[in-house]
């Protein structure tokens, strides 16, 4: 069995001091943000690391007792926290922050092995302490830690999307965080072929140096693929982010266009009535003074439903709810579909001005797609209340029920559903939905407040 001096930098330690520098990557990532790219990132810290690791084994470490091996370890860190700095983006308590579960992370799951090591090899006498180990040893313990460190970049991750109610697609890219946890049991396996009350019977199969060089590779194989899915992870969020941005992008210009559209009409039906408008009010004047108010009331009443139709449909002080109402309005008069709305506001929508897009329309979406296969009653309705607590949306329409034998299905309010319950989680709020006598009807509450990411719309004036 080959034993390793963990004092010789070359040809096996390096792996340790690999795995304790990578450690520091894997959280630092996690917590903070690239200043550069993550590249560069894992290059700085493990560089800087490596030669530490390096002139610490080569010069000093042979013969420093236990106090020098602290003070080595706090400069190994401070200098680590100082590459970070360099390098990442964030406030100076969550680098520090950073650094500190770094070590944690690394002396706990080096603990981890150890207790578990000694529970599955009987008469175990070595211990993490130890200068001189067993190849497999040095193997199963960097491999573990190594591993270790993806289990807690996961929990991270998952702690930091609850904290900002944002579990979204980065979510999904971070469940394969626990790919590496499988190597876990793998840094244990990897000791076994070395157990103490199994080697006599292993040696007639398995010669020492192939089993070592068979260790060797699983354990480059593993950490080369894992770190592979850490840039792997960013590759497909960061496209995932462009189509986000792309996608805005290509709201922002629907609404701008469809407001400039509104803004349009508006100005025509002014330039229609303007010309009669004095010749409409001397008319009324001229209806009270014969004593006929009640001719003057209805010509000023035409005038009002005019005057009305002059605001574009601004029906509330909110562009973004306008806009989306003014073309599903359009788009509703085209299929012959009465949309029917009503709002009560009483405070400034904060909710994100994307968000809040995504969602009216799929709302209205699913109301217009059930309303379009009737012959009758092809109304949709909508309540909006708009408080300093909560942005209320209440949908209500006709529907006709399909009930064939192969469909799960009897209306036509599915589209959407997911990204409107995404929406809802995101807000802290709820969505629901009830039929009854062939009427639909359905609730979205959402938490009327300001994410850190977003940028709540203008809210227009007079």
């Amino acid at each position: 069995m080959t034993i390793v001096d963990l004092t010789d930098f070359f040809p096996f330690t390096w792996i340790v001091h690999f795995v304790r520098a990578f450690v520091v990557f894997n959280i630092s990532h996690t917590v903070l943000k690239n200043k550069y790219n993550t590249f560069i990132t894992f290059i700085s810290i493990m560089t800087a690391g490596m030669i530490y690791s390096y002139l610490n084994l080569t010069f000093t470490i042979k013969n420093a007792d236990v106090k020098d091996e602290v003070l080595i370890m706090i400069c190994y860190y401070a200098i680590l926290f100082a590459v970070v700095c360099l390098v990442t983006s964030g406030k100076l308590f969550t680098k520090l922050f950073s650094i500190i579960f770094s070590l944690t992370a690394y002396l706990s799951f080096t603990f981890i092995y150890e207790i578990l090591k000694n529970l599955l090899v009987s008469n175990s006498n070595l211990s993490g302490l130890n200068k001189q180990v067993l190849l497999a040893d040095l193997f199963g313990d960097a491999l573990f830690v190594f591993a270790g460190s993806f289990v807690w970049a996961f929990i991270i991750k998952i702690i930091n999307s609850k904290t900002k109610n944002n579990i979204s697609y980065r979510s999904k890219f971070s469940l394969l965080l626990l790919f590496p946890a499988m190597h876990l049991a793998s840094g244990l396996i990897s000791y076994i072929p070395y157990m103490q009350y199994s080697s006599r019977m292993l040696k007639d199969y398995y010669p020492k140096e192939t089993t070592e060089i068979l260790l060797t590779v699983f354990t480059i194989i593993c950490m080369v693929i894992d770190i592979f899915i850490i840039f792997f992870i960013d590759y497909v969020e960061k496209i995932e982010e462009n189509n986000i941005k792309k996608d805005r992008e290509i709201v922002k210009n629907t609404m701008d266009y469809h407001q400039m559209l509104m803004m349009k009409q508006e100005k025509q039906e002014f330039r229609k009535i303007k010309h009669d408008f004095a010749n409409i009010i001397t008319t009324a004047k001229g209806f009270i003074e014969i004593n006929k108010p009640e001719k003057a009331l209805h010509i000023l009443s035409n005038t009002n439903e005019d005057l009305i139709g002059l605001a574009g449909f601004s029906i509330c002080s909110n562009e973004t709810i306008n806009t989306v109402l003014y073309i599903k309005k359009i788009q509703a008069e085209k299929s012959n579909i009465d949309l029917n709305i009503e709002i009560e506001e009483n405070a400034a929508v904060l909710i994100d001005d994307y968000d809040l897009c995504r969602l009216l329309h799929n709302l209205i979406d699913n109301e217009m797609n059930a309303v379009s296969q009737l012959d009758v009653d092809r109304c949709c309705k909508i309540f909006i209340k708009i408080n300093d607590e909560i942005l209320s949306i209440k949908t209500e329409n006709k529907y006709r029920n399909f009930k064939t034998k192969h469909s799960k299905k009897s209306d036509e309010h599915g589209n959407g559903t997911g990204i409107i319950k995404s929406i809802v989680s995101k807000y802290n709020g709820k969505y629901a939905c009830n039929q009854f006598n062939g009427v639909w009807n359905a609730e979205t509450l959402l938490d009327n407040k300001k994410l850190a990411n977003s940028t709540p719309p203008p809210r227009i004036l007079g």
